[in-house]
């Protein structure tokens, strides 16, 4: 997962179900501005293995939020 900060800024990269379950947080905390890249294991935060599906993934930094689509397959 890929994103940009234009400024440094407290941010909350999460996945989540198609039906809005959290699943996993994969990064919270203050990063500095310029580009961040995360890889997801298709886990949730117990560990346990998802199955391929739809999912959404959302960041929140500062005052912007933006959600994307990620596909899982096996």
């Amino acid at each position: 997962i890929l994103f940009f900060l234009p400024t440094t800024a407290d941010i909350t990269l999460e996945i989540f179900a198609i039906n809005g379950q959290l699943l996993s947080s994969v990064a919270v905390g203050r990063h500095a501005s310029g580009y961040h890249l995360y890889e997801w294991n298709a886990t949730d935060d117990r560990g346990s293995s998802l199955p391929s599906g739809v999912y959404l993934c959302r960041l929140r930094a500062g005052e912007h939020h933006d959600f994307r689509k990620l596909i899982f397959i096996r």
